[in-house]
């Protein structure tokens, strides 16, 4: 019998609550049995590793999700990349593995799910425009590379995308040179954590990254090596909120303002979000806004901000950035009618910051009788009725 159901009759006991204990195999006994074959996959449980998920037996490809999907108790031994969704694991090595230096490709990601990207180096750069995950092995050994050809990862609708443990390297935006080239957020939602960013890049706004249009970004553990731009030499971003976590900016260069960062509201789009950037544990180093023309005088040599901007630095260090005009480390600088805001500036050190405009850590022009420079916890803010230009 398939079921044997007990009952429970004791004049005290329990009332008539039912026992039911199942034999899977209809063989009379409650004992496990080796010809079961739970997921109607062809393989019984005495060979099937997972009985549970008909994609996991020993004929099952082995894909690049930490798992051992082929019984032969070796987790991602064939390396490669899949796609998780729907329960389904898919192989996309091969279509992967197209690109090449000389010829990198660009794969559009359109369905939920997790890409699984196991170590190597991939000459891809990712479309997204669903609700996905793309996981490294972690960023010393998984790399994507544009090849000096193509933009990174783009995600331009309003969905949640994860990233984490992967080098970003030889992108470049493709559109006519005005975007972040390894990441460009546009309304959506990113938590990412592990990345580091390489290949000097060079564009108008944000060397590596560009947010915008109530984008959303979370970033941990990550670093910004290298990288130039008119703004921003490594970031840019407008109408955006950003919280950063122990993140890394070392060498940036911006020709016009922000050799790490450029925070303002009309930086890349006209919209109404809020725009925040937020850092804790956060590094500034060697970042230079300079004009090689010298026709003008960038300030701001680690970060800009701008119109409509409120930023937070808490337990942050600036060091060893440098500015052609004001601002060695910071420049608060409203172009408009509105303030730009450095809201909290909590256990934060400066070191070694120079610029030859005025000011070597922190400059508000002409608030305060001139420049001003942080030694302390302070909260400044800046508008045009005070003097900013």
């Amino acid at each position: 019998m398939g079921a044997v159901a007990l009952a429970w009759l004791g004049c005290n006991g329990p009332n008539n609550d039912d026992l039911t204990v199942t034999d899977a195999d209809a063989d009379a006994d409650t004992d496990a049995d080796s010809d079961i074959d739970a997921d109607s996959d062809g393989f019984t449980s005495d060979v099937d590793c997972n009985d549970q998920n008909r994609n996991v037996n020993p004929n099952a490809p082995e894909l690049c999700d930490g798992f051992d999907n082929n019984c032969n108790t070796e987790v991602d031994e064939l390396g490669g990349v899949s796609f998780v969704g729907n329960n389904a694991g898919v192989d996309r090595t091969a279509e992967f593995s197209k690109g090449t230096k000389e010829d990198p490709v660009v794969i559009q990601l359109q369905t939920d799910g997790t890409l699984n990207v196991c170590p190597g180096t991939w000459y891809v750069g990712l479309d997204i425009d669903a609700n996905v995950r793309v996981l490294g092995r972690d960023s010393a050994t998984t790399t994507l590379d544009g090849g000096g050809a193509i933009r990174g990862i783009w995600v331009d609708e309003s969905v949640n995308v994860g990233l984490t443990g992967v080098t970003l390297t030889g992108f470049v935006d493709d559109d006519e040179g005005q975007l972040g080239a390894a990441l460009h957020c546009d309304g959506a939602q990113i938590m990412a954590s592990d990345i580091v960013f390489e290949g000097d890049p060079s564009n108008v706004y944000g060397g590596y990254a560009s947010l915008m249009n109530g984008c959303v970004l979370q970033l941990g553990t990550s670093a910004f090596n290298g990288g130039s731009a008119q703004y921003g030499g490594q970031l840019a971003m407008s109408n955006s909120r950003a919280t950063l976590l122990d993140v890394t900016f070392d060498g940036g260069t911006a020709s016009v303002a922000g050799g790490a960062v450029a925070v303002a509201s009309d930086l890349l789009d006209n919209g109404s979000d809020a725009t925040s950037f937020a850092c804790t544990g956060c590094t500034f180093e060697n970042g230079v806004a300079t004009d090689p023309t010298k026709k003008t005088t960038p300030g701001g040599g680690a970060l800009w901000i701008g119109e409509e901007a409120e930023v937070t630095l808490t337990g942050t260090e600036l060091s060893d950035n440098s500015a052609d005009g004001p601002g060695g480390a910071v420049l608060l600088d409203s172009l408009g009618d509105d303030s730009a805001e450095l809201e909290t500036l909590e256990d934060t050190e400066f070191d070694g910051n120079t610029a030859a405009g005025g000011a070597n850590d922190v400059s508000v022009p002409a608030v305060k009788g001139g420049d001003y420079e942080i030694t302390e916890t302070d909260d400044l803010s800046c508008d045009e009725s005070a003097g900013c230009r």
